[in-house]
């Protein structure tokens, strides 16, 4: 490692990639400040309103797969990762289920994924050194985020609520909290078998998905 750094310094490789353009430098793997510049790029390209989040993700995949530098940059690159699926994932939502179920299923089997990204975003957002160099994409983030995603979900959400509100709202489908002991638990305890429920107020489901695929894996090694 301090033998690369002598050489990238003796030879002045900032200065030397100083012009190649993003697709020449991400074949390059060798020394710190082409990862470095490479992460600046990406940020700057992020920021043309007609950029193409996939064609900064492969590079990123490439980068995983054959820097030498990469996990010293994991967190740069895992945060613009993160947030280039957010966006993604923000544009392909269409908000036109005509009822409560449909908006349940979608958000269990797909939009749950953009909360966990967004926690991921953070998650490694706090773990950059240099955090000022991302406020631009924090701030494009929490736009879509907020203004694109989480507003519009919960507004179509209440709507259909409120359309479809009786004395006892049920989803078709859906096991009320009520009946949970009754059908999910009562089955063991009859059998003298044991089961442990995880009982946390207000965990995100996200969360609680990646809490239970944890817990699988762990319990099938």
């Amino acid at each position: 490692k301090q033998i690369l750094e002598q050489v990238e310094e003796r030879n002045d490789i900032k200065k030397a990639v100083a012009a190649l353009p993003l697709e020449e430098l991400v074949k390059v793997s060798t020394f710190d400040s082409i990862d470095k510049k490479i992460i600046k790029m990406m940020l700057t390209e992020t920021e043309n309103s007609n950029f193409v989040p996939e064609y900064i993700l492969n590079m990123i995949y490439q980068r995983k797969s054959e820097s030498y530098n990469f996990i010293k940059h994991k967190s740069e690159y895992n945060l613009i990762e993160a947030a280039l699926q957010i966006m993604q994932m923000i544009k392909e939502i269409k908000f036109d289920a005509t009822n409560a179920a449909t908006v349940f299923k979608n958000y269990i089997t797909k939009y749950y994924k953009v909360d966990s990204l967004y926690r991921k975003f953070y998650y490694e957002y706090e773990k950059v050194a240099d955090k000022e160099e991302f406020e631009n994409i924090q701030s494009k983030i929490e736009i879509e985020y907020n203004n694109n995603y989480n507003r519009y979900l919960s507004e179509h959400w209440e709507l259909l609520i409120e359309k479809e509100k009786s004395e006892e709202f049920k989803l078709f489908g859906v096991l009320n909290q009520n009946n949970f002991y009754e059908k999910e638990i009562e089955p063991f305890v009859k059998k003298k078998n044991r089961i442990f429920v995880v009982i946390s107020d207000a965990l995100r489901y996200e969360a609680g998905v990646e809490t239970a695929e944890r817990l699988a894996k762990e319990a099938s090694e």
